[in-house]
C-alpha cells in the first residue's frame, strides 16, 4: 500500500508540473507575443500615417483615422490573443481525439464525429452573411464616432447658435441606430452559431442510439460503449467555443480590410 500511495503521489506531482508548464507556455504565447505584435502593428500604422501628406488628412475625418488606429487594432489584438489560438488549439485536440477514437471502433467513432464537419460547414457557408453584417455594423460605428467627435469640436458654435439640444437629439439617434445595428449583427452571428452547436449535440444522440443497437446485437463491448459515451460528452465542449471563435474570426474581416 505504501508503494502504491507513493506512485500515486509521484504521478500527481508529475501531472501538476506538466499542467504548470503547459499554462506557462500558453500564457506567454497568448499574451506576451500577441501584445508585442500588437505594439508593432500600432507603430507600423502610425509610421505609415506620419509619412502621408497633409492633403490626405484634410480629405478624411479624424474619427475615421482614430478608429482605424485604436478600435480596429484593438479588435485584431483581441482576435490574436483569444479567438485564433483557442480555435486552432481546439481543432488540434479534436483531430487527435477523433483519430484515437477510430482505432477503438470505426463505426462508433463515425457516429460521434459526423456532426463536426457538418456544423463547421454551416458557419463557413454563412461567412458572406456574417461578413456583410459586420461591415454594416462597422459603418454604423464610424458614423457614431464621427458624430461624437464632431460634437466635441463644434460645441462652442452649437451653444452660440442655440442648437445644442437639437444636435444632441441627432447624436442620440445615431447612437440608437448603432445599438440596433449591433443587436442585429449579434443575432445574425447567434443564428448560425447556435444552429451549428445544435447540430454538434446530435453526435451524442447518434452515439447513444448506435451504441445501444450494437450492444443489443452484441457487436461491441460494454466497456467500449461506456468509453465512447465519456469521450463524446467531452468532445463537443471545446468545439462549441470553437464555433463561436470561428464566427468572431470571420467578423474581423471588415477590420482587416480597413487596416489594409
Amino acid at each position: 500500500n505504501t508503494i502504491l500511495y507513493s506512485m500515486y503521489l509521484i504521478e500527481f506531482v508529475i501531472v501538476v508540473i506538466l499542467i504548470f508548464i503547459a499554462h506557462y507556455i500558453q500564457y506567454n504565447m497568448t499574451f506576451y507575443n500577441t501584445y508585442k505584435e500588437s505594439a508593432r502593428l500600432r507603430i507600423r500604422v502610425a509610421e505609415k500615417l506620419r509619412k502621408f501628406p497633409l492633403m490626405f488628412f484634410s480629405k478624411r475625418d479624424l474619427s475615421d483615422l482614430t478608429t482605424t488606429i485604436l478600435s480596429d487594432v484593438t479588435g485584431m489584438e483581441q482576435a490574436l490573443s483569444h479567438f485564433i489560438p483557442e480555435f486552432f488549439g481546439s481543432i488540434a485536440s479534436t483531430l487527435l481525439l477523433s483519430i484515437s477514437m477510430f482505432f477503438f471502433d470505426f463505426r462508433m467513432a463515425l457516429a460521434a464525429v459526423w456532426c463536426v464537419p457538418v456544423s463547421f460547414l454551416l458557419v463557413v457557408l454563412a461567412k458572406r452573411k456574417l461578413s456583410n453584417a459586420g461591415f454594416k455594423d462597422r459603418q454604423k460605428q464610424l458614423v457614431r464616432t464621427e458624430k461624437i467627435q464632431e460634437t466635441l469640436e463644434t460645441i462652442r458654435d452649437l451653444k452660440a447658435n442655440h442648437y445644442t439640444q437639437q444636435y444632441l437629439n441627432e447624436v442620440d439617434q445615431v447612437i440608437d441606430d448603432c445599438e440596433k445595428s449591433q443587436i442585429k449583427t449579434e443575432l445574425t452571428n447567434a443564428l448560425f452559431v447556435v444552429s451549428s452547436q445544435l447540430i454538434l449535440k446530435l453526435g451524442i444522440a447518434t452515439v447513444v442510439i448506435y451504441g445501444v443497437t450494437s450492444l443489443i446485437n452484441q457487436t461491441i463491448d460494454l466497456k467500449v460503449f461506456m468509453l465512447f459515451l465519456i469521450v463524446a460528452s467531452r468532445l463537443y465542449d471545446p468545439l462549441s467555443g470553437t464555433l463561436q471563435n470561428l464566427a468572431a474570426i470571420i467578423s474581423c474581416d471588415p477590420k482587416i480590410a480597413r487596416l489594409n
